[in-house]
Formats: C-alpha cells, structure tokens, sequence
C-alpha cells in the first residue's frame, strides 16, 4: 500500500520512500523526523541539545533511524559540534548524502524548557576537505 505524498508527485510503497534531491527532500524530512531523525542528547546540568540532520538526498526504508544518544558531560557547544563531525564523516542511512546538523540547546525545568541557543551546521564544507 503506497504512503501518502509527503511531498506532491512523490508516493512509495511502505517499505521505502525515496525523495528526490533538494527542497522536496527537505519537505519530506520535516515529515518524517521527529519520528526517526530527531534526537536529544542530555548534557551537563538541566541541558538538552536537540538535532535534526538535514538531508540533500536520502532514501528511507523501513529500519531507516538514527541511533540513540547517551548522556554526555560535554558543554553544548562541544556536544553540537561533535555530532556534526560525526555526521561529516558517514552515513547513517543507506543512500543519504548530509547536507547540514540543526540543533537547539534547551534549558529544562521542570515542566517548561527554555531555549539557550539553536543553529544550522553546514556539513557540505567539511565534506569537501
């Protein structure tokens, strides 16, 4: 049973969904990922980075997820840049070309959370040394 069109003229079997490069790719991942892409990462004191991978051109099938993150004692910042650089230098998705790391930084209390700081690393740059 083909998945609704997250993007206008794309559809795909349940298994995978492929979208094309570009802007609709990034349509689509908005669509699909918080479910598999979005992932938080708890840091020192009451902080939490938050990163969504930005993606020029991807194909997702049906185990197609980013790993889980562990809590680490790194400041934002150092947390925020080593993701990026891990996702300069590989693949986590059979076919995904990275194109760039959002993330924000929250400040969590209690039932309320602040924003510190939000960003987009550009990978393109790291990819090309």
């Amino acid at each position: 049973m083909p998945l609704p069109a997250l993007v206008p003229g794309v559809s795909a079997p349940e298994s995978e969904l492929r979208c094309p490069p570009g802007e609709g790719a990034a349509r689509a991942s908005r669509g699909i990922g918080a479910a598999r892409f979005l992932r938080g990462q708890r840091l020192t004191g009451a902080l939490l980075n938050c990163y969504v991978p930005v993606a020029s051109k991807f194909t997702i099938g049906a185990q197609s997820a980013l790993p889980l993150l562990l809590p680490s004692d790194e400041r934002p910042d150092q947390a925020a840049v080593r993701r990026w650089l891990t996702f300069a230098q590989g693949s986590f998705c059979t076919g995904a070309a990275w194109s760039g790391l959002a993330y924000q930084t929250l400040l969590t209390q209690g039932q309320q959370s602040l924003s510190v700081e939000s960003g987009l690393l550009d990978c393109r740059c790291i990819v090309s040394l």
